[in-house]
């Protein structure tokens, strides 16, 4: 049994009525193009599923290492310039036994300061661009190729300037010693450049100034110096009468 009707139609000429109707067919040089434009289509569609995401982890961790480290350079190069010391931001009063009777921060030097150090950290910022190589192998994912093929170089650059925060903390040291730190976190926000656009990077990075250890009980007005996280305006902080002693 045959049907011409369906061997017409595998030949691609068959009728509709009293109308021959023909399969049109591609040519060569469109076949090309359309298998051009669907392998473009796909390796976006894995650069956006699977290789973006190794991509942002990979710059979030090297811009953030090279901003870290340019920071705390500058951060003791500036120290060492000044002479600086935690005794010269926070201001220990003591009384005749030998105990701190008060404890206060020098809000003055300690905005020089900071100023001091935003200024040399973004002029050190301007002068270059933070590029990143990321081989290309590391990009798969996949620890079999990692390390392998050249290097993707991928630029960064840092944006809308720098915030300084200071910071203060208390840690437990041993039996009756607590370790207070003092430093600065500093917020950025970088800007570097992927093939599928500009990707935005916010992190912050922690600069420590000074510390000392308290041996004894520090009392809750004395933790008060960390009101000045947030606020650094504030000139004094209440005094403190406390027990112990301190050890530079």
């Amino acid at each position: 049994m045959s049907f011409p009707f369906l061997e017409a139609c595998m030949e691609g000429d068959y009728y509709i009525g009293n109308r021959k109707r023909s399969k049109k067919r591609l040519s060569r040089p469109k076949r090309i193009l359309l298998l051009l434009c669907t392998f473009t289509l796909a390796l976006i569609l894995l650069f956006q599923a699977v290789l973006l995401p190794q991509v942002r982890a990979l710059c979030e961790a090297a811009v953030s290492n090279r901003l870290e480290a340019l920071a705390s350079k500058k951060t003791y190069e500036l120290l060492r310039q000044e002479a600086l010391s935690y005794t010269d931001f926070i201001l220990l009063r003591y009384d005749t036994d030998g105990g701190v009777r008060s404890a206060s921060v020098d809000t003055v030097k300690l905005n020089l300061f900071k100023t001091a150090l935003a200024t040399q950290v973004l002029e050190a910022l301007v002068t270059q661009d933070i590029t990143v190589s990321v081989p290309r192998g590391n990009l798969l994912g996949v620890l079999f190729f990692s390390g392998m093929g050249g290097d993707a170089r991928i630029t960064a650059r840092v944006a809308n300037g720098m915030h300084a925060r200071f910071r203060s903390a208390f840690t437990t040291e041993g039996i009756n010693q607590t370790r207070h730190e003092i430093g600065f976190s500093l917020d950025f926000t970088a800007y570097y450049l992927l093939p599928t656009g500009t990707e935005r990077l916010s992190f912050s990075v922690d600069i420590p100034l000074g510390e000392t250890l308290i041996v004894g009980d520090v009392p809750d007005s004395l933790t008060q110096i960390n009101r000045l996280n947030e606020e650094i305006s504030e000139i004094e902080i209440d005094d403190a009468v406390d027990f112990g002693h301190i050890v530079s």
